[in-house]
């Protein structure tokens, strides 16, 4: 590997090439995020397509350590080979500080000393869209309907129906702003069956809106929930949503950096309960909705380098079998906890935010 004259860069460098091979885990994230497919752990070595050509099979790129540093190589294409640092260097055409930057922000990892500027936020933001769709297969198998944002101003529009609820609920509307909550008059949304036009299907009772968004931020749709505390078809599914696409609320940019900074994950079972986080200033929260994990949303876990996942489920029977259910899985990502509010009470039942904190700190080992 070639040096530079500066020894602070140098040991930066070291220090980086040596979070990376003591994580594969981190190199597989790494290949998925640049682009390659079909990235396999064979233990002393990495295998996957080539992300700076984008093609050929998975056993034509190898990312393996020798000398204590992790080296990439292509057999085919001409594209090479070289310590772990100048791989993106080749992807996105930048310097060595540039490259070292980068590889320290997807870690995590603070250096001891300044490493450059950076990537443009731009191919970042490019990147992170394209690893996201590639996670969620959008290459290879069915994509989930995408709707009109004009559906989301409409339930915005009646926004004042929803914030009375959020407000009989010790919820402040202010502080979910950003989840797009709104409201759905009875009659709206009415649409044709796609298998009998004949058939009109859609909302046909007032309901608080939450949109329903892939983590790049495209709208796959909507869940309606009742006002009442009636428990008949509490919520509703606006037809044609794919929840099993995304995981409630990952696109909000507020939850990506929680889940990156805090590298913990807590794991709710409703809508309500991910806005009680948020009124406690807890944003590394999210929700399956009522779905088993699905390997797409097992997949979107899987972009954020957790140490620690929590349960945080409901203080009831139905609790006990979410915990059964999304324990297992969730247990191959990172180490998991179980927390449990007071009895009887849901997560978003906890207004007063010590009993709250109480019982997130309570979380004792899976």
């Amino acid at each position: 590997m070639s040096r530079v004259a500066d020894p602070y860069r140098n040991r930066q460098v070291d220090q980086v090439h040596e979070v990376y091979r003591q994580h594969p885990h981190l190199l597989m994230r790494l290949l998925q995020y640049l682009g390659a497919d079909q990235v396999c752990d064979y233990q002393h070595e990495i295998r996957s397509t080539c992300p700076l050509h984008r093609g050929d099979g998975p056993m034509n790129f190898v990312i393996f350590v020798d000398r204590e540093i992790p080296i990439w190589k292509c057999y085919s294409r001409g594209c090479g080979t070289g310590p772990l640092i100048t791989l993106p260097m080749r992807h996105y055409q930048i310097d060595e500080p540039g490259a070292l930057a980068f590889l320290a922000q997807f870690a995590g990892i603070r250096l001891d000393q300044g490493s450059g500027p950076g990537l443009d936020p731009a191919l970042v933001e490019r990147d992170e869209i394209a690893a996201f769709n590639k996670r969620l297969g959008l290459d290879d198998r069915q994509v989930p309907e995408f709707f009109d944002e004009a559906m989301v101003d409409f339930s915005l529009r009646q926004q004042a129906v929803a914030d009375a609820y959020l407000q009989a609920r010790g919820f402040d509307p202010a502080d979910l702003r950003a989840l797009q909550i709104g409201h759905v008059p009875a009659g709206a949304w009415v649409r044709a069956h796609p298998k009998n036009p004949a058939q009109r299907q859609g909302w046909f009772e007032d309901r608080l809106s939450v949109p329903l968004r892939l983590p790049d931020g495209r709208l796959i749709g909507f869940s309606g929930r009742r006002y009442d505390a009636l428990r008949y078809q509490k919520y509703k599914i606006l037809p044609g949503t794919r929840k099993s696409f995304t995981l409630y609320p990952l696109w909000c940019g507020l939850t990506q950096t929680a889940l990156r900074e805090q590298r913990e994950l807590i794991v709710v079972e409703g809508f309500t309960d991910v806005f009680r986080c948020w009124q406690h200033g807890v944003f590394q929260v999210l929700c399956f909705m009522g779905t088993n994990p699905s390997e797409i949303q097992l997949g979107l876990i899987g972009q954020y380098a957790l140490e620690k996942i929590i349960m945080f489920m409901d203080a009831d029977k139905a609790g006990e079998v979410s915990v059964e259910t999304y324990a297992k899985p969730l247990a191959q990502r990172a180490p998991v906890f179980v927390a449990s509010p007071p009895p009887t009470l849901d997560p978003g039942d906890l207004v007063d935010r010590p009993v709250f904190e109480q019982a997130l700190a309570a979380a004792r080992p899976l």
